[in-house]
Order: C-alpha cells, then sequence, then structure tokens
C-alpha cells in the first residue's frame, strides 16, 4: 500500500483516493489500469517484505517530496500521503494499511514474483476485489522499501522505510 491517497474530486471516486494511498502502499494502487479478476496467492517466503512499513515519500513525474505532503499531477488531480501512513505485510500473505487521518483500514492479500508485488483488496467495500501490481525495489543500504505502480498513466513512486 503504497501508500498515496488519489485527491482528484473530479475524476476519481472515493475509494480509488483512499486506496491508491496503499500506495498501499499502495499500496498498491487503483489509478495504475494494472486490474485482474484473479486473486494473488500468499507468498510467505518473502522475508524482505514482512513486517511494518511507514510511508517516508511520494513522488510523481520525477518530483519526490518527503510526508506529510501532497502532489499536483500534470493534468489535474493530486497524490499524498500523511505523516503516519503505513503497511504491514504479514506472513500468512496478507496485509493491513493505514492512512492517516482517516478512520479506514485497507485490507487485502499480497504476493512477491520477483520484483513484482501482486495485491488484492479485501477491505475496504468500495474495493474489495480489485487486484493490481507494483515493481517493488529493496535498498538494504538504506532500509527502504520504494513501490512504482505498473501500468500507470503518470509514473509515481511511494518511499517506505521499515518500522
Amino acid at each position: 500500500m503504497t501508500r498515496i491517497r488519489i485527491r482528484n474530486e473530479f475524476e476519481q471516486p472515493l475509494a480509488v483516493r483512499l486506496v491508491f494511498g496503499f500506495g498501499v502502499l499502495l499500496i498498491i494502487q487503483l489509478v495504475m489500469g494494472c486490474s485482474a479478476t484473479t486473486s494473488p496467492e500468499p507468498n510467505t517466503s518473502t522475508s524482505a517484505l514482512i513486517g511494518q512499513w511507514r510511508q517516508t515519500h511520494i513522488g510523481i513525474a520525477g518530483e519526490l517530496k518527503q510526508c506529510p505532503t501532497s502532489l499536483t499531477a500534470p493534468g489535474g488531480g493530486a497524490i499524498a500521503c500523511g505523516a503516519n501512513d503505513t503497511v504491514e505485510f504479514k506472513r500468512d500473505g496478507t496485509f493491513l494499511a493505514s492512512v492517516s487521518g482517516l478512520d479506514i483500514k485497507v485490507t487485502g492479500k499480497w504476493r512477491l514474483d520477483g520484483s513484482t508485488l501482486l495485491v488484492t483488496f479485501t477491505g475496504p467495500p468500495e474495493v474489495a476485489g480489485t487486484t493490481t501490481s507494483a515493481v517493488v525495489q529493496f535498498d538494504q543500504g538504506s532500509g527502504r522499501l520504494t513501490i512504482k505502480p505498473t501500468g500507470a498513466a503518470m509514473p509515481t513512486a511511494a518511499i517506505y522505510v521499515r518500522e
């Protein structure tokens, strides 16, 4: 989850604005246009991703800012992250993302296939059943996790550190 919140009031429904913050992570993110109908199988052997992560930066079209912040996308819309946006990837292949300032928990299943993170959202109800993917990069030296949605019209990135 990534987690970047979409704040494009005119083009994106509320569910998309919330889940893109996962950015979950999303994490992990609905505006990428890379949806599928199949659910990823949990990957319990991927220890590098397992644990609690806090989002520290978001980026769009080459611009990177520290959270909390928002960025305006060329052509309209915006992405944002809060000071305490987090995602936890659990060993059983599930995840839980929390978005700062919102009483919403984003949940789902995850699987890491090489450097591709596949997630299927199970909640909130507005996004349940949606599957999306992103490329993940681990920087062992800095302890950073970078998530870049695949298939996005505009290149975006979310950076996390382990809690």
